[in-house]
């Protein structure tokens, strides 16, 4: 307890949705009201590598993505473009890109999280000639 109006507490494991937050002490369990919902949301996906980083921009190569929370992936984006995908494993995924015009993009995983953000670690150069 860090107070009498405040306490610090540290949830674990749950599955996504709402739950209510209750107190106990020697005088019982606060009521169930509005203001004592948390909601547990999936965990949003991140990219650490995208490797090989690089490949001709006429697609069709096989690039593995690692990073965490891919469970549940339905896209993974070079740039504006779709890739066909496979989820390994929750830290790996193997795409293959499509066609693209030469230049470096981002990569990006979507899950029922959320979309990973944008980092250095997640880019990928398309580039002229074999």
């Amino acid at each position: 307890m860090d107070s009498d109006t405040q306490i610090t507490a540290v949830t674990r494991a749950q599955t996504n949705g709402t739950v209510d937050v209750t107190v106990s002490n020697a005088a019982g369990t606060s009521p169930d009201v509005a203001a004592d919902k948390f909601t547990f949301f999936p965990p949003i996906p991140s990219i650490t590598a995208v490797s090989p980083p690089s490949g001709t921009m006429d697609g069709n190569r096989t690039v593995t993505i690692t990073g965490a929370w891919f469970t549940n992936a339905f896209r993974v984006m070079f740039g504006s473009t779709a890739a066909s995908f496979h989820v390994d494993s929750s830290t790996q995924i193997t795409a293959v890109t499509s066609y693209h015009d030469a230049g470096t993009v981002d990569v990006s995983v979507t899950t029922d999280g959320d979309t990973s953000p944008v980092v250095v670690s997640d880019q990928y150069t398309f580039m002229q000639g074999p």
